[in-house]
C-alpha cells in the first residue's frame, strides 16, 4: 500500500497546484489568491516524493508478487514440475483431435498457471551444479517451451486448430529438451 500512496500522492499534489495556479488573476493582482495553495500542493508533491524514493525499492526483474509462489505441492524438484508438465501437455496433445479448441484452450490455460509459471518466476531453482551457462541454456529452453505453449494459447483463442496443435508439439519438444537436460545436469536445486 504505502509503494503506491506516495506517487498517486504525488500526482494528486502536482494536479492541484496546476488547478489553483491555474485560477484567473484578480483585477489589479499580479497573482491569483490561491498562490498559496500551489505552493503548498507543490510541497507536497516533493515530500510525497521523498518519501518514496526513500522506500527500499525492488530491483528491477523481482516483484514481490511471487515472492510466495513456489512450485505446485506435488512437485518437490523442478525436475519432477518439468515432468508433470510435460505429462499434461502430452496429454493435450494426445486427445487433440477429439476435443473442442474452447476446451483445449482452458487446459492449455490452467498448466500455464499451474506448471510453467511457478517455473519462469522461480528459474533460480534451475541452476544445475553452480554452472552459469547450463543454467542460461535451462532458461532458454524453459523460454522457448513457454514461448510455444503461449502461442498455442493464443492460437487456440483465435479458433485457428492446425496452428494449435503445431505449437503444442513445439512446446512438448522444448520441454522434452529441458527436462532431459535436467536429468543429464543432475545438480538441478530442490525447491527450497
Amino acid at each position: 500500500m504505502k509503494r503506491y500512496l506516495a506517487p498517486w500522492s504525488s500526482l494528486l499534489a502536482v494536479v492541484l497546484a496546476l488547478a489553483a495556479a491555474a485560477k484567473p488573476l484578480a483585477e489589479g493582482s499580479a497573482l491569483p489568491d490561491t498562490w498559496l495553495f500551489s505552493v503548498g500542493a507543490i510541497v507536497v508533491a516533493v515530500v510525497a516524493t521523498l518519501f518514496w524514493r526513500g522506500q527500499e525499492q525492488p530491483v528491477w526483474g523481482e516483484d514481490d508478487q511471487f515472492a510466495d509462489e513456489a512450485l505446485p505441492d506435488h512437485a518437490s524438484t523442478p525436475l519432477q514440475s518439468v515432468q508433470a508438465l510435460l505429462q499434461a501437455l502430452q496429454g493435450v496433445q494426445a486427445t487433440f483431435a477429439e476435443r473442442s479448441l474452447p476446451d483445449i484452450l482452458h487446459e492449455l490455460e490452467r498448466i500455464h498457471g499451474h506448471w510453467v509459471l511457478p517455473l519462469a518466476h522461480r528459474q533460480s531453482h534451475l541452476q544445475a551444479g553452480g554452472d552459469r551457462r547450463n543454467s542460461s541454456h535451462l532458461s532458454a529452453l524453459l523460454a522457448s517451451g513457454e514461448l510455444q505453449l503461449n502461442r498455442a494459447r493464443s492460437t487456440a483463442g483465435d479458433r485457428y486448430r492446425e496452428e494449435t496443435r503445431q505449437a503444442i508439439a513445439q512446446a512438448v519438444q522444448h520441454f522434452e529438451a529441458l527436462r532431459r537436460e535436467m536429468g543429464v545436469s543432475g545438480g538441478v536445486s530442490p525447491q527450497a
